[in-house]
């Protein structure tokens, strides 16, 4: 896969990421196998995500491709520090078979209301501030210990936790408190895109005892367990209620200006279904997740 610069028109970071969770969180709910109708896209605070097939193609667009394909976009503008108009070609042994365009829209109604006219931003591929990357993930599982008694413990106990409430679903409410190392909120970010991408492979009504995982960069952890039953069993968490506190957790954070290790409950009608912290380990550095950047 490579990144092209398709146009030195700036695009702000902070809608960028958002408009980038919002548009995975959409995609994780399809089968990944699933062939892509040519020309879908995603609309976010005056952002479009769009992604196209291209003909003849070597092989069919799937949706486990624009999966990759953000996450490697994302990861690169992040590394590089260059948040432009930009096309992700698509490809396999150096044939393309689609791509996806991430350009400034005025000229719609995103889902959040922005409006105004689409830029005339066209993907010219010859300048190419570009990133090869062959999509092949080899990041080792972090190995963690299991969680403390400190994130196990309810929350409400001492900590004086902020909720955030699913605007879609109001029976679902996240329970969230802020400790330790500040991080920069596009780390979070890229962490909750890399939980939400692993998350496509399952099923909304999966259950999950313990999720875990870390950002490309390998910054910052993520880590979420399930509540017990009263029989002793871990089956109360689902797949439906992580994705939706890793795309809400994040975004508020960033509007609170205050990103960093962060705790939190996933409470569904009023019952503690799991817990879950975004955190940096002592063997990650904790140098190495601190607040440098927006």
């Amino acid at each position: 896969m490579r990144l092209l610069m398709a146009s030195s028109e700036p695009l702000d970071d902070e809608d960028l990421y958002i408009c980038a969770i919002e548009a995975m969180y959409k995609l994780v709910s399809k089968d990944m196998e699933e062939v892509v109708h040519t020309g879908q896209s995603q609309v976010v605070r005056g952002l479009q995500i769009r992604y196209h097939d291209v003909s003849p193609r070597p092989i069919d667009l799937r949706y486990k491709h624009i999966v990759l394909g953000i996450l490697v976009a994302i990861d690169t503008m992040d590394r590089t520090g260059e948040f432009e108009g930009a096309v992700v070609e698509l490809g396999m042994n150096r044939r393309e078979f689609g791509f996806i365009r991430m350009v400034k829209r005025k000229d719609a109604r995103g889902i959040d209301g922005s409006e105004g006219g689409l830029d005339n931003i066209t993907a010219n591929t010859t300048a190419t501030t570009a990133k090869e990357d062959e999509g092949k993930r080899n990041f080792p599982a972090p190995s963690l210990p299991p969680p403390s008694s400190s994130l196990t413990k309810n929350l409400t106990t001492n900590n004086n936790p902020k909720t955030l409430i699913d605007p879609s679903n109001p029976h679902i409410q996240i329970l969230y408190t802020r400790f330790g190392t500040p991080l920069s909120c596009r780390t979070l970010f890229g962490a909750a895109l890399d939980a939400l991408a692993t998350l496509s492979q399952d099923d909304d009504t999966d259950t999950i005892d313990m999720f875990t995982g870390e950002n490309w960069s390998q910054k910052v952890v993520y880590q979420t367990f399930s509540e017990k039953t009263t029989y002793g069993e871990f089956n109360l968490l689902t797949v439906d209620v992580i994705k939706r506190a890793m795309r809400l957790l994040p975004q508020r954070l960033w509007r609170e200006r205050s990103c960093g290790e962060v705790r939190f409950e996933m409470v569904v009608q009023g019952g503690r279904v799991g817990a879950g912290r975004f955190w940096v380990p002592d063997w990650l550095g904790k140098d190495e997740g601190g607040e440098k950047e927006r």
